[in-house]
């Protein structure tokens, strides 16, 4: 297909919306058939571009949490590298079989700036929250290490609000959870939740460690949200854990927990989910 992919005002849309906000399952898609039209599109350059532009502009009024400025930090450095590459490409020494690309035409740059642009933008009004989503983080956090007691009631207290939902653990058949019981309490408006176990097997840290994943209907249900990693400490007993989600969590549809490496991972393999908890309707 001819002209600039960013000539498609859809398919600009997007991309800017999958690099700020995740798509729907109809939007990926839409993007999906789109990039396959379009195969000058790269969606992961986007986000390198809006990540330099970013990076370099001093206008910024909230400091990054660290998470967030690292992940920029890498971006912006693949960014540098890529136009070095493009520079070397193109000057005296090149020689007519190099595969490195020239600089694109004034037009494409603009209209990619633009793009990239938008996502700076979004991005910058969404730094008042990721703030306040890290100082609640550090809060949940801090509750880790308070007793089952304490954990039991503010579990009862989130219970009390009428938007909160609770479901039910299924176990499955891996051995280590066949034995599971308990349920998980969310809150969507103040977005805590805390999950509560009998059955759950204790780990060793230095071996391997439990995680949450947060499955949710307007996100990519390959990547599923990251609910936090814990252990459970000794056998016996019911254990209660608070939720550290790590994203906005807008329509859960499945709580699901899985046996990780220590530490955890960003995308699960799922060979061993031990439980799971679906919203569905009831």
């Amino acid at each position: 297909m001819s002209g600039h992919f960013l000539d498609n005002e859809r398919l600009a849309d997007l991309l800017t919306r999958q690099a700020t906000e995740g798509l729907s399952e109809a939007d990926q898609r839409e993007l999906e058939q789109l990039l396959v039209e379009y195969p000058d599109a790269d969606p992961m350059a986007l986000e390198t571009t809006a990540a330099a532009l970013f990076l370099a502009g001093d206008w910024q009024e909230e400091p990054l949490p660290p998470a967030v400025r690292a992940k920029l930090d890498a971006a912006a450095t693949g960014f540098n590298a890529a136009q070095m590459r493009v520079v070397a490409g193109s000057g005296p020494g090149a020689t007519s079989g190099s595969t490195t690309a020239g600089p694109a035409p004034r037009t494409s740059r603009v209209a990619w700036l633009a793009a990239a642009a938008s996502v700076v933008l979004a991005v910058a009004a969404w730094l008042p929250r990721l703030q306040e989503q890290q100082n609640e983080g550090i809060e949940l956090l801090s509750q880790a290490s308070l007793d089952t007691a304490t954990l039991s009631q503010l579990r009862q207290q989130l219970l009390a609000n009428a938007d909160a939902l609770q479901r039910e653990w299924t176990p499955t058949d891996d051995p280590a959870g066949q034995a599971v019981r308990g349920d998980v309490v969310w809150d969507p408006e103040s977005q805590t939740g805390y999950m509560r176990f009998t059955g759950l097997p204790a780990n060793d840290p230095q071996q391997l460690q439990y995680q949450l994943w947060i499955f949710d209907a307007t996100r990519d249900e390959r990547y599923p949200i990251d609910g936090g990693v814990f252990d459970i400490r000794s056998e016996g007993g019911e254990v209660v854990v608070p939720i550290l989600a790590k994203l906005p969590v807008r329509n859960p549809t499945l709580f699901a927990v899985t046996i990780e490496r220590p530490g955890g991972v960003v995308v699960s393999d799922r060979e061993h989910i031990v439980a799971v908890a679906s919203v569905g309707t009831g």
